[in-house]
């Protein structure tokens, strides 16, 4: 049930999947260097593959089997080792680490890595594009007026 609904909400994201199909598409020959991305996007195409084959049918398909995904979160991802197995799980925990593990996969290359082994664009992760969020705050006392900005 969490797989479900964090895999729906992900796909409900069509230009955040688009941009990762487009990235898993340029790193075919390094696809032992990204499996999440792989198995992401791999179940992302069998649905739009689905999709397109009840459109022209007119009735209805196979559902899509997560099988592969739940494999290489229960094998090669360490941040996800506590959603190994079938218990059930909170959805919005299970996200935030999926994307967490995403951002981790997808890091820039250290020094010894070359330039094109990561996934960036622009130095920022396409996790961050599409997900990330900058909170300002300001204390100000009230009697004295003093104010410090803190981001």
């Amino acid at each position: 049930c969490y797989l479900n609904s964090s895999l729906q909400f992900l796909f409900t994201l069509e230009d955040f999947m688009k941009a990762l199909q487009k990235q898993q598409q340029q790193q075919r020959n390094a696809s032992s260097q990204y499996p999440l991305l792989q198995s992401l996007v791999q179940i992302w195409n069998d649905l739009l593959l689905n999709k397109e084959t009840e459109s022209k049918n007119k009735s209805s398909t196979a559902p899509v089997n997560p099988k592969s995904f739940k494999k290489v979160l229960d094998t090669s991802i360490k941040n996800l080792s506590r959603f190994r197995g079938w218990k059930q799980h909170d959805a919005h925990e299970f996200t935030s680490e999926l994307l967490d593990s995403l951002v981790e996969e997808l890091q820039p290359p250290t020094s010894k890595e070359s330039k094109s082994s990561k996934i960036t664009t622009n130095n920022t992760n396409i996790v961050d594009t599409y997900f990330q969020t900058t909170i300002k705050t300001q204390l100000k006392c009230k009697s004295c007026g003093y104010q410090r900005n803190m981001k």
